[in-house]
Formats: C-alpha cells, sequence, structure tokens
C-alpha cells in the first residue's frame, strides 16, 4: 500500500488495445449533497462546520481538532496518453477526487465516535467516471462505469489523523 494517499486513493488504469491512446480525460461525477447531510445531521458535537457552493463547485470544511479545508472539486482527471500493456505494463493511477476521499473520512470519523455503530455511515455514493479519449487515428471513444465503495474493515490507527477504511469497489457499466 503507498503512504501517499494520491496514489492509494486512485483508480488504475491499463490499455489493453493495441496502440495507444491520447488525450484521455476522466469526469468523476458523484451526489455531494446527501453526504453533507448525514454528516451535519450526525454532527453531535459540532466538530465539522461545512459550506457547499454548488455555482462554484466549491467546498469549506472547518474541523475543530484541524485545519481549515477548501477546495474547488476535483473533477477532472487527464493523461496525453497511455501506452498499451505490450509497450509499458505500469499501470495509470488516476486519483480519485479528493473531496470524496475527505467527506467519506468524516463518515468514517462520525461512524467511530458512535457506542452503537450504524453501518450507514459505510454506505457511501456511488462514484460514476466518465472516461473519453482517441485512437492514434484520432477516432473519439467513449466510457462510463459505476464505482460502488464496500468498506469491511475500519479502525483508527494510534497517532494517526485519519481513520483507515479497507474494502473494495463494486464496479458496474
Amino acid at each position: 500500500m503507498s503512504s501517499n494517499i494520491e496514489e492509494a486513493f486512485a483508480l488504475e488504469c491499463f490499455n489493453i488495445g493495441l496502440g495507444s491512446c491520447k488525450n484521455v480525460k476522466l469526469s468523476w461525477i458523484y451526489d455531494v449533497e446527501p453526504i453533507i447531510d448525514k454528516i451535519l445531521r450526525n454532527n453531535n458535537e459540532k466538530a465539522y462546520r461545512i459550506n457547499y457552493y454548488k455555482e462554484t463547485q466549491t467546498i469549506e470544511i472547518k474541523m475543530v481538532t484541524r485545519e481549515f479545508i477548501s477546495s474547488h472539486f476535483d473533477l477532472q482527471s487527464k493523461a496525453e496518453y497511455i501506452l498499451p500493456v505490450s509497450i509499458n505494463k505500469e499501470s495509470n493511477k488516476f486519483s480519485l477526487p479528493m473531496s470524496y476521499h475527505v467527506l467519506c473520512c468524516i463518515l468514517l470519523e462520525l461512524y467511530l465516535s458512535q457506542n452503537n455503530k450504524d453501518e450507514s455511515f459505510l454506505d457511501w455514493p456511488t462514484l460514476k467516471v466518465e472516461a473519453s479519449y482517441e485512437d492514434v487515428s484520432g477516432n473519439k471513444y467513449k466510457r462510463s462505469m459505476n464505482l460502488k465503495p464496500k468498506v469491511i474493515d475500519v479502525k483508527k490507527i494510534k497517532n494517526d489523523m485519519e481513520p483507515c477504511a479497507r474494502g473494495w469497489f463494486e464496479v458496474s457499466l
């Protein structure tokens, strides 16, 4: 497992075609409002203040125990090209949205703070990814898939700022 959270929380892509693909663009889509609503409804200690600005796609999160986080939603990933696996066996990693990661970490913290663990805190929203790319001849392609997280284990590691969850993504087209 990578110590770099952006690498660890990433979609690994391989080009299994015969030729290179170019102008690769990934768009991430997820419904942020239910996550924010759940956090604010269960924010008994008032540990989190969240402002979401739909028009500018910006989120501000103030945590009592940590610094202020403000960012635009990172919903686009790009690569100039991806070589086929016959040439390059290494995967191309596309970071999942950090905004999604931060909000799911807050859900984990709320889950761990409960006496009677409410499993719905581990039911995270589906991430939809839409990929577009071109082949070497300039033909354009689009693909999309849904990634539904399935959490199997949650723990808080001593001296670590964030809780840790293990699981996988169920993929559907």
